[in-house]
């Protein structure tokens, strides 16, 4: 959510093509809160505290602690070069994010914990992001997909190599 926040507050200030950065970066701040909301409904109760503290303290304090020295403190351009680079940085977070399940699926020689779909369609964003980016001569957002893409890529190809095929996963099984 935190990233949807920032990209939103960035296309804000950036004052150019801003209503497909909005748009959806809206929408998919809008899918963050209902899967969260989600969850916190059905998860357990020591789940349930621990979700809405996570999402107090990333989302809520790590937005305005960014949000209020960047809107008070700077102007104009150098506002958006600040914040055009903090939302470059946590975009490459949530491309790194999986760089934990490709050591496990090269660790274990198992893709169950890695979905192909998710890899292709993040790639698939990425690609899009990238394609805009270049589009608008925007390196903030063209950096971040850039890397997005070689990860994607690289998760899609450990997919394949290390994918067992159903006969061998039973053979697995039964042995």
């Amino acid at each position: 959510m935190l990233s949807s926040m920032l990209w939103i507050y960035y296309a804000m200030m950036k004052k150019r093509n801003v209503l497909i950065r909005i748009t959806i970066n809206t929408f998919s701040f809008f899918i963050q809160i209902c899967y969260v909301s989600f969850f916190t409904v059905y998860a357990p109760k020591k789940e349930q505290t621990l979700t809405v503290k996570f999402v107090l303290l990333v989302d809520v304090f790590a937005f305005g602690f960014i949000f209020f020295p960047t809107y008070f403190l700077l102007d104009g351009k150098q506002r958006v070069e600040i914040l055009g680079y903090i939302c470059m940085v946590f975009s490459l977070c949530v491309f790194a994010a999986p760089l934990g399940v490709i050591r496990k699926v090269i660790k274990t020689g198992s893709v169950e914990f890695m979905p192909f779909g998710l890899s292709f369609f993040l790639t698939l964003s990425a690609v899009m992001w990238l394609i805009y980016g270049v589009l608008v001569k925007d390196v903030n957002i063209m950096v971040p997909n850039v890397m997005g893409i070689i990860l994607g890529v690289l998760q899609m190809i450990l997919y394949w190599i290390y994918k067992k095929p159903a006969a061998a996963i039973e053979d697995t099984i039964t042995a």
